[in-house]
């Protein structure tokens, strides 16, 4: 019988290198969320995030759906922590649903979303630091560079510090400082950058070129096994 080892899924990989890197070179921290849309909470910083799959239990309060990004719900982590750590540096690939199809089902997306802050750190340390953070990625994970178009339509944003991101000719998502409106209602004493990347799409532009799938090399060797044992006689 032939026992052969069983290839990680490239989605695991992906993820796992990704936060490796974010946590070993970087210093964020992987957090864990439900995939609610917080309604009430979004609207008392003036945030909207719409969502293309409602609840109907009541006794969600406060919750209007699922989410369709990630960073509202990073957004509610750093509120809910600022007040116990000087630099807050947060992670998380999580789900999003961003819209339907034409079978109304709900298109499920992988997101990555990067929040940080730090005492005393200006908006252009932040907002460069996130860059060189984007290029690493880029680099070490699908060895292309990132271009940028400079600004962003997303509204979390701030309208002069923030950029949509360009890999192999595709938008993969914007980072920026957050929108001083935003911040103004969250925390005033420091600035805070953020990331949302589409992480399923960074991921078919890493392991497809042209829809030619890369084929990975098995460096695994091929062992056979007898799994057929001779009884004891029974005395």
């Amino acid at each position: 019988m032939s026992v052969e080892p069983v290839l990680q899924d490239s989605k695991h990989v992906l993820e796992y290198k990704t936060k490796r890197l974010l946590a070993e070179k970087y210093g964020f921290n992987e957090v864990h969320s439900y995939i609610w849309n917080y309604t009430d909470y979004n609207q008392s910083l003036g945030i909207s995030s719409k969502s293309f799959v409602e609840l109907l239990d009541s006794s969600n309060s406060g919750q209007s759906g699922i989410r369709s990004e990630m960073l509202p719900t990073l957004i509610k982590f750093f509120d809910e922590n600022k007040n116990n750590f000087d630099s807050i540096r947060i992670e998380e690939i999580g789900r999003v649903v961003t819209g339907l199809d034409e079978n109304n089902l709900a298109i499920e997306e992988k997101h990555l979303g990067l929040v940080m802050s730090r005492a005393k750190a200006s908006e252009k340390d932040l907002y460069f630091e996130m860059k060189q953070i984007v290029e690493n990625l880029c680099e070490s994970l699908s060895k292309q560079k990132a271009s940028y178009t400079g600004s962003t339509s997303n509204k979390l944003f701030h309208p002069n510090m923030s950029t949509d991101c360009i890999i192999n000719g595709e938008n993969v998502g914007s980072f920026g400082i957050m929108h001083p409106e935003i911040r103004a209602k969250l925390d005033k004493k420091v600035n805070i950058c953020m990331l949302e990347f589409n992480f399923d799409k960074l991921r078919r532009i890493i392991y497809y070129d042209h829809g030619r799938r890369f084929q990975k090399r098995r460096n695994f060797r091929i062992r056979e096994r007898n799994f057929h044992h001779r009884g004891i006689p029974a005395r």
